[in-house]
């Protein structure tokens, strides 16, 4: 999976001419790249994607209250609309939600129908206009663009740090005192990477904070 820089710009990035450690920074990319998505308790990449996730439906919708701060179908925030949609809001493990593209719905023969009410993209958890009539274990199946911005426009601040901490660990597995583990293979051994172990960039620090806490997902959701 593509990272958050590119092994050309990463060495654009510090002038680096060689090629006899692009395979290494690739993996380092990656992983890394991995680790922040882990720290932001994100399910994938932080940029646009398509994802498809399958959620218990339940007659009379995913929850029984309408949460008055966040919550308003079609602009209309009086209390009687709310009552009217008790029921509606379902909550995705991906997240933020930036579109619905398509909601489908298991019917009694267990084959999946199209649904055609109005859907309503939250960043944390997507809304209908009429509840559901049936429980059905995973019985509803929703199509969404989640993710915070275009894969082709990474933020600077995202790319510098991943830049910085590949950096760091490179430095760190030239001179060979790399914190790697597990998981990624360099030089025919596995390796994966602990953010935690990096003092000036990695988690915890200034500039980890400054950068990965617009992103971090404070709340893991669930299907109610």
């Amino acid at each position: 999976m593509a990272g958050y820089v590119t092994v050309s710009g990463y060495k654009d990035q510090y002038n680096i001419s060689v090629t006899t450690d692009d395979v290494t920074i690739e993996l380092l990319i990656e992983a890394i790249s991995d680790a922040i998505d882990a720290e932001c308790r994100r399910q994938g990449r932080l940029w646009y994607r398509s994802i498809t996730e399958l959620l218990d439906l339940v007659a009379g919708g995913g929850v029984d209250t309408v949460d008055e701060n966040q919550f308003s179908i079609a602009g209309d925030n009086s209390v009687s609309s709310k009552n009217n949609y008790k029921g509606t809001k379902y909550f995705p493990k991906n997240l933020p939600v930036s579109a619905v593209t398509k909601v489908e719905y298991k019917d009694s023969s267990g084959d999946w129908n199209t649904d055609t009410r109005n859907v309503y993209p939250y960043p944390e958890f997507v809304a209908f206009d009429t509840p559901f009539s049936a429980h059905r274990r995973q019985g509803l199946r929703l199509t969404l663009t989640v993710g915070f911005f275009e894969e082709s426009d990474i933020p600077n601040d995202l790319k510098m740090l991943c830049n910085q901490l590949v950096r760091d660990e490179q430095q760190k597995i030239n001179n060979n005192v790399s914190s790697f583990v597990k998981s990624k293979r360099i030089g025919g051994t596995s390796h994966s990477y602990d953010l935690s172990s990096n003092g000036q960039f990695g988690s915890g620090s200034a500039v980890f904070e400054s950068v990965v806490a617009k992103y971090r997902q404070s709340v893991v959701y669930g299907n109610i």
